[in-house]
């Protein structure tokens, strides 16, 4: 092998090694969707892709020599080394994207601290909202972000943020953009609405998988099967059959924490309703123990502290 095959051999070899991690999030539709939200890492790539490029046309000069343009082949390898510094960029950010979004998620999913996540992660809140109309992994976001305000309080900016979504969501015109809209709409709308302003969306939903064949292989059936038993048996006030629903949730260990602390918030109240002081104080204790600093634990102390 000559010289100039000993050096490319290299630069490929190198190449590979450096790029391994990112060519293998090809494809990260997540992350490709979250970079353009989260700022810091969008602009980290752009700054990657030029200083890549730059290594990756010196290391071309140094293995052709300064004509290195006189030759087609060198065009060619210039032409290479930006599509190379650009692809493995765009993975890099990919890539960071997708692990800041979830530990910013983590915080509230798994920590069960909505204002630590509303407080670090409202720049990405604010740049989904920024970029209208929303899309299906913006709204996957926002819809955690908009749980979290319901929790503290903040119903007026949970209002706001979901009149985006179910905006975008009426304007979408592909079928499977709309599903995922709509179905990250339903579970901020039914917590902070209720069943019967969220039946709306709900139904929507049904419909967009019973009508088409590419939205009805999407992701969601199990949970939606859920969501409707959970509202007929609302309508029809079975309360027993609402807390058989939610302790599936609760006895998930696969499931996130805040939600299962809900599911045991809401079986506390049906039993607060049953007149059930015993077993209503076995879903306040778990609350607190695993709630953190979830508004309901406060809620759930106050009950506990209540005179027998």
């Amino acid at each position: 092998m000559d010289s100039w095959g000993k050096q490319r051999s290299f630069l490929i070899r190198s190449l590979s090694v450096f790029l391994k991690p990112y060519l293998l999030d090809g494809n990260d539709k997540f992350g490709n969707c979250m970079l353009q939200y989260v700022r810091k890492y969008r602009h980290r790539a752009q700054y990657l892709t030029g200083i890549l490029t730059l290594l990756l046309i010196g290391s071309v000069y140094l293995a052709m020599g300064p004509d290195f343009l006189a030759n087609p082949m060198g065009w060619a390898l210039m032409i290479a080394a930006f599509l190379i510094a650009n692809y493995a960029s765009a993975r890099y950010g990919s890539y960071a994207a997708t692990r800041h979004t979830q530990e910013l998620l983590d915080i509230f999913d798994q920590n069960c601290d909505p204002k630590t996540f509303l407080e670090e992660g409202c720049e990405i809140a604010e740049e989904v909202m920024a970029q209208l109309p929303i899309k299906e992994w913006g709204a996957s976001y926002l819809s955690d972000y908009c749980i979290a305000l319901i929790d503290v309080g903040d119903h007026e900016r949970a209002t706001r943020y979901l009149g985006a979504i179910y905006k975008s969501a009426q304007s979408a015109e592909n079928p499977s953009t709309k599903y995922g809209l709509l179905i990250n709409l339903y579970a901020p709308t039914r917590d902070l609405f209720g069943f019967d302003l969220s039946e709306e969306c709900l139904i929507a939903v049904e419909n967009l998988r019973n009508e088409n064949e590419k939205v009805a292989r999407l992701s969601g059936a199990q949970y939606l099967a859920w969501a409707r038993q959970l509202h007929n048996a609302a309508k029809a006030g079975l309360h027993y059959a609402l807390i058989r629903l939610y302790e599936q949730v609760l006895n998930d260990d696969g499931q996130l924490m805040r939600i299962r602390v809900s599911a045991a918030y809401r079986i506390a109240a049906i039993y607060r309703e049953l007149g059930d002081r015993y077993q209503e104080a076995v879903m306040l204790h778990y609350v607190i123990e695993h709630g953190n600093a979830m508004g309901c634990v406060i809620i759930a102390q106050k009950y506990l502290a209540r005179p027998l």
